[in-house]
């Protein structure tokens, strides 16, 4: 959580200067949105003028914003605690001397407040009906003061968004506080563009209906959808093709791709991981490429270096996220094919000496790929399985098909089949896994092991086939 310090002219929205009949100009350090201005808290907001007779320091407020997501606010029946979640988020808060608070994953039922009178803070939270699974919930955590002060109530939208405003002694000028920003004015045509944002629906009419929701959201903080960028995506049921979806934003029908990148993965319209796959070689590709000059071809640095660098950047580029791919046997040979080519090049090994990739390896003293993806996948799966069963990836690693069956004959493999086969290569029970990862330092221990014992066997195998081609 990091806390951002802003110090607003509560006074007027308009300039000291300005207002007085003065010509200075503001110092610079300011951030100007609408009418009025943002200021850091290392600057002074206006130059004091000796024409006004007024000091304009002591009209100005520091208020210090921070964002957090909390992941869960509810209480846990069998966790022996003297204090509820909600004052630890109180008690930290005011650790770090923060007014006001955006939370994110509340996942507390319906809409509601509290207020921790020990710490001096009341939580506003908005969250999905008790009898829904709640994965979302959003809320504020303000100080009372302000509360009482000035009427600083959060309003609450969706499960997803929370608004809240203070009249200023201009009542046409309110504060918005969005996610741990305020933005000063009633229109912010200069507001930095939001982040990228991926929204799933079941049906047309649910994809649509949430389009609707966010446009007429942005516009209450006077932002556009860009619909030039924004696109709509179907993923087809096996064996079927849906028809095309038309998705609008004011009159505009969004574009339909087969695939769009986000959070650095490739999203397609077939649930496969080879366009994703695809993708991280050729960036890696292209930090190999970046660092060739001054590393991989510098002779002044030793071998040992070389492959540190590689493993740092290029193999942590490569396999970005690898702990979710669900792999086939191709993809795993394309990655592979990557790490020899990449090593080999390093290591100055020319093709015409036949050396084997165990001996390239074996080399630079790096691991696979394959061993690397295991590692890093039954890590991921034991740091899943020590979650709050009403956390997101455990709810999606247990979940099942509500409707329908799969297909025969050789449908498209799952995660957890990939994770069923990933337990028996490492030589650890899938019948009592769950139990070993319930300890994290046990589970390290075992998919250490387990991922040590798959190399060896790995490369005896490679071997053994070498030898009877010879």
């Amino acid at each position: 959580m990091q806390p951002t310090s802003l110090r607003l002219p509560v006074s007027s929205l308009e300039p000291r200067w300005k207002r007085c009949g003065q010509r200075e100009a503001p110092r610079k350090g300011g951030v100007n949105i609408g009418h009025g201005k943002l200021v850091w808290s290392a600057y002074r907001g206006w130059r004091t003028s000796h024409h006004c007779g007024r000091n304009n320091r002591n009209l100005t407020k520091n208020l210090t914003l921070g964002a957090w997501n909390i992941c869960t606010l509810q209480d846990v029946a069998d966790i022996n605690r003297p204090e509820r979640r909600t004052a630890l988020v109180c008690k930290e808060l005011a650790r770090f001397n923060i007014d006001v608070a955006a939370l994110s994953e509340t996942r507390l039922p319906e809409e509601g407040n509290i207020r921790e009178a020990g710490t001096g803070y009341a939580i506003f939270w908005k969250g999905k009906a008790h009898e829904e699974p709640r994965i979302h919930g959003v809320g504020f955590a303000i100080r009372s003061q302000l509360v009482q002060q000035h009427n600083l109530a959060p309003t609450a939208i969706n499960e997803r968004l929370m608004t809240s405003q203070r009249q200023k002694r201009y009542p046409h000028h309110p504060i918005h506080a969005r996610g741990g920003r305020l933005l000063d004015g009633p229109q912010t045509p200069d507001l930095p563009t939001a982040d990228d944002n991926a929204t799933p629906g079941q049906t047309a009419e649910d994809l649509q209906r949430t389009a609707t929701t966010y446009n007429t959201i942005y516009e209450r903080f006077g932002m556009q959808v860009n619909t030039d960028k924004t696109k709509a995506l179907i993923q087809h049921p096996p064996g079927q093709i849906l028809p095309n979806i038309n998705t609008t934003i004011n009159e505009h029908t969004l574009e339909e791709v087969e695939q769009f990148s986000y959070l650095g993965s490739i999203l397609t319209s077939t649930p496969t991981c080879k366009k994703d796959v695809e993708n991280r070689i050729r960036a890696a590709h292209s930090a190999y490429g970046r660092l060739s000059c001054r590393v991989f071809n510098n002779h002044a640095l030793t071998m040992a270096t070389k492959i540190m660098v590689f493993q740092a950047i290029v193999l942590s580029t490569l396999l970005y996220a690898c702990e979710t791919w669900t792999l086939y046997r191709s993809d795993i040979q394309s990655l592979e094919r990557f790490q020899q080519y990449k090593l080999r090049q390093i290591l100055k090994i020319p093709w015409e000496s036949h050396t084997t990739n165990v001996a390239v390896l074996n080399q630079a003293s790096v691991t696979s790929v394959e061993a690397t993806i295991i590692h890093h996948r039954l890590r991921w799966a034991g740091h899943v399985q020590r979650m709050e069963p009403f956390r997101l990836p455990i709810i999606m690693l247990y979940g099942e098909l509500a409707n329908g069956t799969r297909p025969r004959g050789a449908p498209k493999l799952r995660y957890k089949d990939q994770l069923k086969r990933t337990l028996a290569l490492t030589k650890i029970d899938p019948s009592s896994w769950e139990q070993t990862a319930r300890d994290r330092a046990t589970w390290r221990r075992a998919v250490h092991h387990g991922t040590t014992a798959f190399e060896e066997i790995r490369k005896e195998n490679e071997e053994a086939k070498r030898r009877r081609r010879e």
